[in-house]
């Protein structure tokens, strides 16, 4: 009985010193600017510079110093240019996390320049009541946006065109990465409902060594304009991963975006 009995205590010690789970931390989040209107405060962050691609950003809402809980907020990003203005893509529903802050996500396909300055307007809903507030951001080139134009494939006189972006959620590192691909059709200067008919095509490869890499997955849809898959990259430097996208048996567009680990 004492072998029995020390036995057990030196398996409850292993499993008590054994690795521990832990949960992430989130990275901080900087402020971005402060808008104000009727009592209601915004504050918009996010947890890096804004910049092409897909941009997750944070807005706080307050009412005369105390959380806003019960709003319907909805993204509205304009770039005023000299002789036009147009949006983005509006990637999915802005969501509550709770004690007053949402969490949404959009698609800047340009940077700002001296011929195009973003506004990220935002509208709150609680119940019948709709405010709007606005913020001026600078957004700088990430690299990881395409866009591009397509036949129409009813009228082929007629011309689509799409934006799409590359963004790994995790960051990148040597193995498995999660990769998300959104795909995006300007119906007009404001309107950009997301494709949802296209399948991917995603090959890894590292050119200064002449081999790509095995266990990579293909970005399927998982809600309106988003596909979500996996990429592998096998060893650390300089990998280049080519996405074809297709619809109805055509090609939509190839490109190649560069990453170095």
């Amino acid at each position: 009985m004492p072998r029995l009995l020390a036995l057990v205590t030196l398996a409850l010690l292993a499993v008590a010193c054994g690795p521990q789970q832990t949960t992430p931390t989130p990275p901080p989040r900087t402020v971005l600017g402060t808008s104000t209107a009727d009592g209601l405060t915004a504050e918009l962050s996010a947890t890096a510079a804004l910049s092409t691609g897909l941009t997750t950003v944070w807005v706080k809402l307050a009412q005369d110093g105390k959380p806003v809980t019960d709003a319907a907020l909805t993204l509205l990003p304009v770039m005023t240019m000299p002789t036009k203005s147009h949006a983005c893509p509006v990637v999915g529903e802005v969501v509550s996390e709770g004690d007053g802050v949402y969490r949404g996500q959009l698609v800047f396909q340009m940077a700002s320049a001296d011929m195009g300055t973003w506004t990220l307007g935002v509208k709150v809903a609680r119940g019948a009541v709709e405010q709007k507030l606005g913020f001026d951001v600078v957004v700088g080139d990430g690299g990881r946006v395409h866009s591009f134009t397509m036949a129409d494939p009813a009228n082929a006189a007629m011309t689509n065109k799409y934006v799409m972006s590359v963004s790994f959620p995790e960051g990148t590192k040597v193995g498995p990465n999660p990769v998300v691909v959104t795909l995006h059709r300007m119906k007009d200067m404001m309107t950009f409902p997301g494709v949802d008919d296209a399948t991917i095509e995603m090959v890894p490869e590292m050119p200064a060594h002449g081999h790509g890499s095995s266990n990579n997955v293909a970005p399927t849809l998982k809600a309106p304009g988003r596909y979500e898959g996996s990429v592998n990259f096998t060893m650390p430097g300089e990998w280049k991963t080519t996405f074809t996208l297709k619809a109805g048996g055509a090609t939509m567009t190839t490109k190649a975006f560069d990453t170095l680990l």
